[in-house]
């Protein structure tokens, strides 16, 4: 099932003091919860409908910390996970409450945020592990207890975890909590290109070896750079020309420098589409916006490397990147290909 184009979420750094704030309701709610479910557990009588009420209201008070609680520490929300017992009474006292024991198989998607100081200046890296499920779900992962594992990025996975809502923490401690179902699990893209220049108006276009998109790290990465601005800011005065000398010019010489003349790039630059959308931090929606904007021109099937340049405002991040590839749906089919998210007030830097 190919995945369906679905919003992300905005990312921003873990607060230190909103982290403490948060564990520290969500284990007050999650004792008081367990000393509940065990009062009602033993009462008796007209008194239990009450207990269970009380019970039922802590649960979805609980559950309203869960997902600040995943996205601060996850470590710590994993280990007060409530037990079979407590999870199957809040299930019927407050359906949807609570975590629940799950298995999914999918797509792993790993994408690296780059925050950046009020100077510019790069200060962290953040992994988003994203799955794309085989019913054509788009679930956020949570690894706890050790590392992830950016290496599967772009593979068919299965995760077994807890799951509330969208979300899903698992242990990265316990090596079958991740697994890779297949060693190369990359297929051609489902959809039919339309033939010829992959660019089919209004891009600035540069000339593309005639072989098969590339697959691989190494050889001519075919870029596709879409130009865009919000509803409600202003684009940089820059050209689709200068952006593409400066991609398939000074940086092209410097990974073929850097590589051996391993790596070339090549492909084309798009004008700057105007969108409806208004500034936004959440950078798949601003793919899916920008893909849309400029499907009626480009054929994505003659690239396998997207990047999207639009000046986002007030986003603590500094520009974004898959490692590996991801399913990109266009005109044309689901697409896979790499995709990089870049300020566009920084467009010309090297």
């Amino acid at each position: 099932v190919s995945p369906v184009a679905v919003a992300g979420e905005e990312i921003r750094l873990p607060d230190e003091l909103e982290r403490q704030f948060v564990d520290g309701l969500l284990e007050d709610t999650g004792r008081a919860l367990s000393m509940k479910l065990e009062e009602y557990r033993s009462a008796h009588g007209p008194g239990k409908a009450g207990l269970g009420d009380e019970a039922a209201a802590l649960a979805v008070e609980r559950g309203a910390y869960i997902d600040r609680a995943l996205r601060l520490n996850a470590g710590h929300f994993l280990d007060m996970v409530l037990s079979d017992q407590e999870r199957s009474e809040v299930e019927n006292l407050a359906p949807g409450s609570a975590e629940a024991p799950a298995t999914l198989s999918g797509y792993l998607e790993v994408t690296v945020v780059d925050f950046e100081d009020d100077n510019g200046d790069l200060t962290q890296g953040l992994e988003v592990y994203e799955l794309f499920t085989e019913t054509g779900e788009r679930v956020r992962l949570f690894p706890a207890r050790g590392e992830g594992r950016p290496d599967l990025s772009g593979k068919e996975v299965q995760v077994s975890g807890y799951r509330f809502g969208n979300d899903v923490i698992y242990d990265a401690g316990d090596a079958g909590a991740l697994v890779d179902l297949t060693p190369d699990p990359v297929e051609e893209p489902t959809g039919g290109g339309k033939g010829g220049k992959g660019c089919k108006r209004n891009c600035d276009e540069q000339p593309a070896a005639e072989a098969e998109v590339n697959p691989d790290h190494e050889g001519p990465q075919r870029i596709i750079a879409i130009l865009a601005n919000f509803a409600d800011t202003t684009f940089p005065d820059y050209t689709p020309q200068q952006i593409s000398n400066v991609l398939f010019g000074e940086v092209d010489s410097y990974y073929r420098e850097t590589s051996y003349g391993k790596v070339s790039l090549e492909g084309s630059v798009t004008d700057v589409y105007q969108l409806t959308l208004a500034n936004t931090c959440n950078y798949q929606t601003i793919q899916n916006t920008a893909v849309a904007a400029a499907d009626a021109d480009v054929d994505f099937t003659q690239y396998d490397r997207l990047m999207v340049f639009v000046p986002w405002s007030g986003c603590q991040f500094g520009g974004l990147g898959t490692i590996g590839k991801k399913w990109v749906q266009t005109d044309e089919g689901t697409v896979w290909m790499s995709v990089s998210w870049i300020s566009a007030r920084a467009a010309l830097s090297k």
